[in-house]
């Protein structure tokens, strides 16, 4: 029998409840057609927000997901309902104990050291940075983990930022739904340990208002996974990739510690050739400050520029955001190699026609 785990460190002080759980299990209920029985008490805002995403969730995918019932043990509407280590289900026994519910209380934000979460932790004054380990690099690579953990956490504490780090083994569950879907629900899972110390949980947007897909971060998702206590904000920014590159480029922590690579294994260091390294010197590039980051190796060339794949929605909005970008800045070099690039994926589609 596998069992869903969470396990913590850093100056926040998670709760023991049940909601993060239901959260993380939600999607491969929905899609393997079963209900979710709790044993404990759950939060009743967060048990009418279930209803809601679901809906949309199956609405999009009503060939993959559909509607699953969550059978709770009733409804917990404060903080003072939620059960102490000895009291937890078995399932939750060993975490430690529910966090004071007095006292002023702040914002949470994910943060992974990416573009979009390094933007959305800098947008939000005094959130803390929330890290998951297990969330984009496995739990196994535990040498690259530790040294993400490391470089990473040094960074928020320079950027004046409480460090909080989750580790989970919730992708065993969440890569059946494809990790495009299931990203979403773990961030929130995650967050929702600490609504005694959170009022807000930031969950980062890669999309400007009305363009977001559908997957597992949207505005039509995020807020419905809230609670009497925790407020889940799905960002809400007009700023485009290079508005959001020039602001990390301002804030020099960010010079040593940004991370946007598929590879998985390198620890806190870019591969600096697959797409999502390419198109981020790109921009870099454009600002006049590809040098300056250190996790990339090396020069971005025209080559790497032009033999972009541009296999997906995502690639090609930012791509094209990149041309204007580059020919407003002058930079006819890096808008034509994208041109080519574009030309490149046309011919490869009409030779499969």
């Amino acid at each position: 029998t596998r069992r869903l785990y969470f396990k913590f460190e850093g100056s926040r002080e998670p709760s023991v409840l049940a909601d993060p759980f239901v959260v993380a299990l939600l999607l491969p209920a929905m899609q393997a057609g079963m209900d979710i029985e709790v044993a404990a008490p759950i939060s009743r805002a967060l048990s009418e927000g279930l209803a809601g995403y679901q809906a949309v969730f199956a609405g999009w995918f009503p060939e993959r997901f559909r509607p699953a019932a969550v059978k709770s043990q009733g409804w917990r509407e404060s903080a003072t309902e939620a059960p102490s280590a000895t009291e937890a289900p078995n399932e939750m026994k060993g975490l430690p104990g529910t966090a004071n519910g007095g006292g002023p209380r702040g914002r949470g934000c994910a943060f992974s050291g990416g573009v979009d979460s390094y933007h959305a932790l800098l947008a939000a004054p005094g959130a803390d940075a929330l890290w998951i380990a297990g969330f984009d690099t496995p739990i196994n690579l535990r040498a690259s983990l530790a040294d993400m953990r490391a470089r990473l956490e040094r960074a928020a504490r320079d950027s004046g930022r409480r460090w909080v780090s989750v580790e989970t083994n919730a992708r065993e569950w969440l890569d059946s739904v494809d990790w495009t879907n299931g990203h979403g629900p773990l961030l929130i899972a995650c967050a929702l340990f600490f609504e005694n110390d959170w009022d807000e949980f930031v969950v980062p947007s890669s999309y400007r208002p009305g363009t977001s897909p559908p997957w597992g971060t949207h505005p039509e998702l995020d807020p419905r996974l809230s609670t009497e206590r925790m407020r889940v904000i799905h960002e809400v920014s007009r700023a485009g990739r290079l508005q959001k590159l020039a602001r990390i480029v301002a804030h020099e922590p960010a010079h040593s510690s940004l991370r946007v690579c598929w590879r998985q294994d390198l620890g806190l260091t870019n591969c600096g050739e697959c797409e999502k390294c390419v198109r981020t010197r790109i921009g870099l590039e454009i600002l006049g400050a590809g040098l300056r980051f250190t996790t990339f190796p090396g020069r971005l060339t025209r080559a790497q520029v032009a033999g972009l794949t541009l296999r997906n929605h995502q690639a090609r909005i930012f791509a094209r955001e990149m041309i204007w970008g580059a020919l407003r800045h002058g930079r006819w070099d890096l808008a034509l190699a994208l041109g080519e690039a574009f030309v490149r994926r046309w011919v490869r589609r009409l030779r499969r026609s």
